[in-house]
């Protein structure tokens, strides 16, 4: 089973002649928390946008201090950029907060229409739940669904997720979740060095070197698992890495070297939290 380890370890912003390395875009394992991401088809019967709704999690008991849980409806999901592999320890799929024919319902909008589309275009992509099952059930993490996902007999639910067992009292779930145990790989330290020397802020650390190697260091959380580290460069500064910016990929280990040639001068830029 391979596991991967997505290591966002630096973004840059493009100035001109001058390219400034961003701190690694990742936070040291020692005490993170168990991260859940819990999905519904709404959090309330009546419209989301109403200000009095109030939208509390369904999975309670967890501890704060240990657990980290990610709000999220389906039709959010379904319009998320982020990429889901490593980013939660486990997923849950909450009861709807409709009945009969509406939960988690497909009805597609009628655009001639001014109406709620609360209760409707509730099913999970295709996109979205071959994501779940190659990124968290096939390599083994929990993914909890409840059996009101699949209430529609031809949802994509129903098609990707059929043989996953449903659940149906959220007391077993919270009661598994306590049992489970980080597996996610964390990473413990990135460094970033050239020839040896320490890129620190802008206004402490020299310059680096155009056309010279520059190494981002890491140390993860694991001894010795199946998994790939990667490097991405957040070229165009949104925030987001996808393919199209990843630079060097190796196999991990618990400590390790990726490394990117710059063709501009380069320094390290300040935390920025």
């Amino acid at each position: 089973m391979q596991r991967w380890v997505r290591l966002f370890l630096v973004s840059l912003l493009i100035f001109t002649s001058i390219t400034y390395i961003q701190p690694p875009h990742t936070k040291a394992a020692a005490g993170e928390k168990f991260k859940i991401l819990e999905v519904r088809d709404a959090w309330s019967a009546t419209n989301r946008i109403d200000p009095k709704t109030v939208i509390t999690s369904m999975l309670t008991g967890l501890d704060a201090t240990k657990y980290e849980i990610k709000i999220m409806t389906v039709k959010e999901l379904n319009a998320s950029r982020f990429s889901l592999d490593g980013a939660f320890d486990a997923i849950v799929f909450d009861s709807s907060a409709f009945s009969g024919t509406d939960r988690y319902s497909m009805t597609i909008s009628d655009t001639k229409k001014n109406h709620n589309t609360n209760k409707i275009e509730n099913d999970i992509t295709k996109l979205k739940a071959n994501e779940i099952k190659n990124a968290y059930l096939k390599k083994g993490l929990p993914v909890f669904l409840h059996q009101d996902v699949f209430a529609q007999t031809s949802s994509n639910f129903n098609l990707i997720f059929k043989d996953v067992p449903a659940y149906t009292d959220v007391a077993t779930v919270i009661t598994k979740l306590k049992a489970q145990k980080i597996v996610r790989p964390r990473l413990e330290s990135v460094s970033i060095q050239q020839n040896g020397a320490a890129l620190t802020g802008v206004d402490k650390g020299p310059m680096a070197v155009p056309n010279v190697p520059i190494d981002f260091s890491y140390t993860t959380s694991v001894e010795n698992t199946n998994q790939l580290v990667q490097l991405f460069i957040d070229f165009d500064s949104n925030d987001q890495f996808d393919e199209s910016e990843k630079i060097d990929e190796k196999p991990a280990g618990k400590t390790g070297t990726l490394t990117y040639n710059f063709d501009a001068q380069v320094i390290r830029g300040h935390e920025t939290g």
